[in-house]
């Protein structure tokens, strides 16, 4: 992946990643989980735009990972448990902190 695309993967994942993280925190009954619920489906549709690229090695992880933290995203979005959204989402090997590493440096990250 060139630095350009990098550069503009990870400006794409910027704003829903926030928007998970703030959700997740804020969650609270069906209209608490709507917000992340969306962000969630941009999210999954950058990284669908993603699988089609040579990655960096940051970026790839990530791609990698996503199937799991998305499994998990939309388990707990479905039964509505805050814990289980904030546990799928800061998980370590699989949650949004991959991006940040794999964006580290990038604007706005």
């Amino acid at each position: 992946m060139t630095d350009i695309a990098a550069v503009e993967f990870c400006s794409r994942y910027r704003g829903p990643v926030m928007e998970v993280l703030t959700g997740a925190v804020g969650a609270q009954g069906a209209d608490g989980f709507r917000p992340v619920s969306a962000a969630v489906e941009r999210l999954r549709a950058i990284t669908e735009d993603a699988r089609a690229l040579a990655l960096d090695e940051g970026l790839a992880r990530w791609v990698a990972a996503a199937p799991v933290f998305f499994a998990e995203v939309d388990r707990a979005l479905d039964a509505q448990d805050a814990r289980a959204l904030w546990a799928a989402v800061t998980h370590p090997e699989h949650g949004v902190d991959l991006l940040g590493r794999a964006c580290a440096g990038q604007p706005g990250w």
